[in-house]
C-alpha cells in the first residue's frame, strides 16, 4: 500500500530539512550513476573532506581557487552543514568541475544577534572577511551603506546573464537588491509564491465545530467568535483564558485591512499611496485609528493575549500546552504547519486560515506585499577571487544551480527529491510521474533513520533557492506531501485552491520605492528619535495604554518631529520607481 512521503516533507517544512552528519545508524546507499539527468559526477564523501582538504586539481588543470563563505550555523547543531552529507558533496564537486572553485564554509553561532557582532567586528578590522557573506540579518539599508563602503561589490560588474533575468522578471526585486545606479549589490532567495506575499488569520476550527459556529467574515463576527470560545470554556481551564497570539507585522496586515488601513508595518516601512497619487504613512490614517481603537478593545476584554509583546518562549509554549490559543496571525503555511505540530506532540488542536474580513465599511480584500526576495548573499570587496565568487553565484540562478542546491526533481508545487532513479528501489520509493512515495521498505527505512532523505541532501540551505509556485501548486504540494491524519483540513486541495485564487479579488497591492541614495539614508537616519516613537505610540494606543483622545495628537506631534520631510523623501522614491518600471 502507497503512503504519501509525509514524514518527509515534516521535515522539509518543520526543521528544514535537517540533515544527520556522522554517526549514522543503518546503511547509507551509495549512488553508482550520480549524473541523473543533471550531469553531476560521483562524489566521494569522506571525514577528510569536511576538514576542508582539497582533492587535487579539478578538470581545469590547475589548482583549484578556494572560496569561503561565512554563514550562520545549521539551527539544529546535532546535525550540522559537512561535506559527508552526500548532496552538499555533490554541490561542491559541482563547484569544481565547473569553474574549478573549492568551497569552505566559514560557520559561526546560529544566533542572529552574536552572528552580526562577529561580522561587524570582522569587517571592521579587515580580518578574516570571507568572500561570500550569508546573512539573513541584512537590511536594504545595510546593504546599501556597505555598498557605499566598499565592503560588498557590484556583482554586475561581471558577466551575470541569470541574475540579470531573475531580475529583470521581477522589478522589485531588482528595486530592493541593487545600488542607486542599479549595481547588483545582493543576491537573495527569489521565492515566488502566493503565500509570501500575504498574511492570514488562523482559526480554531475544532472549536468553531464544536460550537456549530460559522467562520467570521467581519471584524463583529470575529470578536463575537473569540467572546464565544471563553464563554464556552473551550480550553477547559474553568478560566475566560482563551486568546489570540500574534506576530505584529501580520495582523496589521491582516487585520488592518479590514479597516481599509493598508500597508502598516513598522513606522519605518508603513507606506502607503492616497487617490491623488501621495505617498502617506499608513500608522496615521483615519482608517489606522479605527483599526487600533479595535485592537485596544480586543485587548481591554482580554481575547488578545496581553504577553504578546513582552514574553519568552516559555510562556508562549506554556499557553500553547494548556490549549488556550483561539487563533493567530502569520503566513498562509502556518496552520498546516501547527497542526503538524500539535498532531506531532498530542496536542488537540485545528487551526484553519480564514478569507479577509471587512469591517462593514471597507471591502473585504487582501493587501499583498511586494516580493523582494529574502536572506542575502554579497560578495565582499575583500575578495581577491571575486569574478569566481560571482560565477558561482550567477550559476545558482540558473537551472542547473537550482538542480544542484535542491538536488532533485521538480514538481509541480516546486519541491524537489532524490533524482537518482538507480536509489529508489534501495530507499524503498516509487515514482508516479509527480511525487516519490514511500513504498513498505521506504516507511521501514524511515521508521528506522528519520532523517535519511536529509543524510541525501535535499535543500543544501548553502545558496539562495529559486522556486516558482501558483495556487494550484501549493494545494498539490499540500495535499500530496502531508498525512491529512496531521493536516486536518488545511490540506484540503479544494480549500488550498480556493483560498489562494479568492485571494486576489480585488487586493490591494503594496507601494513600490526605488533603492535610497545617501542622501536619503541620511534623512531616514536621522529621523530615528521619530521612528522609534511612533512604534511605541502605536503599541501604547493598541495595548489601551494610551487613550485614543490623544490620537491626533500624536499624529501632529508626528509631524512636528519630521514626518514631512519623511514624506517628501519617499514621494521621490516612489516617482523613481514608477519611472524605472516604465
Amino acid at each position: 500500500m502507497k503512503k504519501t512521503i509525509g514524514i518527509i516533507l515534516l521535515i522539509v517544512m518543520l526543521v528544514s530539512l535537517v540533515a544527520a552528519c556522522g554517526n549514522n545508524q543503518g546503511t547509507t546507499p551509495t549512488p553508482d550513476d550520480t549524473n541523473g539527468g543533471g550531469g553531476a559526477a560521483e562524489a566521494e564523501t569522506n571525514g577528510d573532506d569536511e576538514a576542508g582538504e582539497q582533492e587535487g586539481a579539478g578538470e581545469h588543470g590547475e589548482e583549484p581557487t578556494v572560496i569561503t563563505m561565512f554563514m550562520m550555523e545549521h539551527f539544529m547543531p546535532e546535525y550540522p552543514r559537512c561535506w559527508e552529507r552526500f548532496g552538499q558533496a555533490v554541490m561542491r564537486q559541482a563547484l569544481l568541475e565547473r569553474f574549478n572553485v573549492w568551497l569552505e564554509l566559514d560557520e559561526v553561532i546560529h544566533d542572529i544577534d552574536q552572528a552580526r557582532m562577529i561580522l561587524n567586528t570582522r569587517l571592521a578590522a579587515g580580518t578574516d572577511i570571507p568572500d561570500i557573506i550569508n546573512f539573513p540579518g541584512f537590511s536594504t539599508v545595510d546593504l546599501l551603506q556597505m555598498f557605499e563602503q566598499g565592503l560588498i561589490i557590484d556583482m554586475g560588474q561581471f558577466d551575470v546573464p541569470n541574475i540579470r533575468a531573475v531580475f529583470d522578471e521581477f522589478p522589485t526585486l531588482k528595486i530592493n537588491n541593487t545600488g542607486p545606479n542599479g549595481e547588483i549589490i545582493n543576491v537573495p532567495q527569489a521565492i515566488s509564491n502566493p503565500q509570501m506575499i500575504s498574511k492570514w488569520f488562523h482559526i480554531r476550527q475544532d472549536w468553531l465545530d464544536e460550537l456549530d459556529l460559522p467562520t467570521p467574515t467581519t471584524t463583529d463576527e470575529f470578536a463575537d467568535t473569540l467572546r464565544a470560545f471563553q464563554a464556552n470554556d473551550m480550553s477547559g481551564s474553568g478560566r475566560p483564558d482563551e486568546v489570540v497570539t500574534f506576530w505584529a507585522g501580520a495582523m496589521n496586515h491582516f487585520l488592518g485591512q479590514a479597516f481599509g488601513a493598508y500597508g502598516i508595518s513598522d513606522a519605518s516601512n508603513s507606506w502607503h499611496i492616497d487617490d491623488e497619487g501621495n505617498i502617506i504613512h499608513a500608522m496615521l490614517t483615519d482608517n489606522a485609528r479605527n483599526y487600533v481603537a479595535f485592537v485596544a478593545q480586543m485587548f481591554e476584554e482580554g481575547l488578545f493575549w496581553d504577553q504578546v509583546f513582552n514574553h519568552t518562549s516559555e510562556d508562549f509554549m506554556h499557553l500553547q500546552n494548556m490549549n488556550r490559543r483561539a487563533g493567530f496571525f502569520c503566513f498562509y503555511w502556518s496552520a498546516l504547519l501547527t497542526n503538524v505540530d500539535g498532531f506531532l506532540n498530542g496536542r488537540p488542536e485545528e487551526f484553519v486560515p480564514i478569507m479577509p474580513l471587512t469591517d462593514g465599511t471597507h471591502p473585504a480584500v487582501m493587501f499583498f506585499t511586494n516580493f523582494l526576495g529574502d536572506g542575502a548573499w554579497v560578495v565582499t570587496g575583500a575578495s581577491e577571487s571575486p569574478e569566481k565568487a560571482v560565477q558561482v553565484l550567477d550559476w545558482i540562478y540558473s537551472s542547473e544551480g537550482q538542480f544542484y542546491e535542491t538536488y532533485g526533481e521538480p514538481y509541480p508545487g516546486g519541491i524537489h527529491y532524490i533524482h537518482i532513479p538507480s536509489l529508489w528501489d534501495d530507499l524503498g520509493l516509487e515514482f508516479d510521474g509527480f511525487q516519490l512515495s514511500l513504498t513498505e521498505l521506504g516507511q521501514e527505512i524511515v521508521e528506522r533513520e528519520a532523517l535519511i532523505f536529509g543524510y541525501l541532501g535535499v535543500k543544501n540551505q548553502l545558496f539562495p533557492l529559486m522556486w516558482r509556485s501558483t495556487n494550484d501548486t501549493v494545494a498539490f504540494e499540500f495535499y500530496h506531501n502531508f498525512d491529512q491524519a496531521a493536516t486536518r483540513r488545511t490540506s484540503d486541495p479544494a480549500l488550498v485552491s480556493y483560498q489562494l485564487g479568492a485571494m486576489y479579488n480585488g487586493a490591494v497591492q503594496q507601494v513600490a520605492l526605488a533603492s535610497m541614495t545617501s542622501e536619503q539614508m541620511n534623512i531616514l537616519a536621522d529621523a530615528s528619535d521619530l521612528l522609534m516613537y511612533m512604534d511605541e505610540m502605536f503599541q501604547r494606543f493598541m495595548m489601551g495604554l494610551e487613550p485614543m483622545e490623544n490620537w491626533d495628537d500624536f499624529v501632529n506631534r508626528c509631524f512636528e518631529l519630521g514626518l514631512g520631510d519623511i514624506l517628501e523623501m519617499q514621494q521621490a522614491r516612489y516617482e523613481a520607481f514608477r519611472a524605472i518600471a516604465e
